[in-house]
């Protein structure tokens, strides 16, 4: 394990089974939300892929609490974008650094941090290989507007301009993305999922595992993921339906106000 601060200043830590050798395989983790310390490594994706000679980068970033609640004040509400920035620059000083190349680095998320790890991901002008987004919070734009929803009341303040950050209005329409989604989340319902797949062009590589009767904790399926990992670095383009039929199809429709969605 070893710590890194980026030229503005933003900490992060590079976890691999050795120094000497370079990584297959480049895993960056992120959160910045509610103060949070973002430490993923007990998780079971990250296990396999160091045993597999990757390494796992976790970005300290502001709006997280590794630095106190200054730091997370610092990347709180209307200052959120800061957290999606400094994302960018633990990538990109490890681009600089030789620690990671853009042909092998993905990048993992839960939940609330999906915003800032999707933004930056569509933001980033060095391109990662893919994005896995676990149990996804994505769709800002319509959540924080409805304020009947679960959370919302207490969101707004954390997320400030959220117009900005929310990955279903600022997507590129391509990407190479690995979703898991419980039927049964509250905190992260699926049409936050089904809003930003219908952004996606027909060129996008989309691996989508969907848990009917899950809710917003549950474990990693980490083979699905890993399998994603190497797969895309391989070029291997395809859709993966687990577990699917036509209801499930019908309800991960897109709706354009989550209000109606069941």
């Amino acid at each position: 394990m070893r710590r890194f601060t980026t030229f503005g200043g933003v900490p992060y830590t590079v976890i691999s089974a050795s120094t000497l050798q370079p990584a297959s395989y480049t895993l960056f983790q992120c959160y910045g939300c509610y103060g949070q310390i973002a430490d993923h490594s007990y998780e079971a994706l990250p296990h396999a892929l160091l045993e597999e000679g990757a390494s796992v980068v976790v970005c300290h970033v502001r709006g997280g609490g590794e630095l106190g609640r200054a730091w997370y004040h610092a990347g709180l509400g209307d200052k959120k974008g800061q957290a999606v920035d400094d994302t960018l620059s633990v990538i990109e000083h490890c681009y600089t650094q030789g620690l990671a190349k853009p042909s092998t680095s993905f990048m993992q998320a839960y939940s609330a941090g999906c915003v800032v790890a999707a933004a930056a991901y569509h933001k980033s002008h060095q391109p990662l290989k893919g994005l896995i987004l676990h149990m996804p919070f994505l769709d800002l734009q319509y959540a924080m507007q409805d304020t009947s929803l679960a959370l919302t009341s207490e969101e707004l303040e954390e997320w400030g301009d959220y117009s900005a950050l929310c990955p279903v209005t600022n997507s590129n329409s391509r990407a190479n993305v690995c979703l898991t989604v419980g039927g049964a989340d509250l905190r992260s319902p699926p049409w936050h999922t089904a809003n930003y797949l219908s952004t996606m062009s027909d060129t996008s590589s989309i691996w989508l595992n969907f848990l009917e009767d899950t809710d917003h904790n549950v474990e990693n399926d980490s083979e699905f993921q890993q399998q994603f990992i190497v797969s895309t670095c391989w070029s291997v383009s395809s859709w993966i339906k687990r577990a699917w039929n036509v209801r499930r199809t019908e309800k991960l429709q897109p709706r354009i106000n989550p209000g109606d969605f069941p």
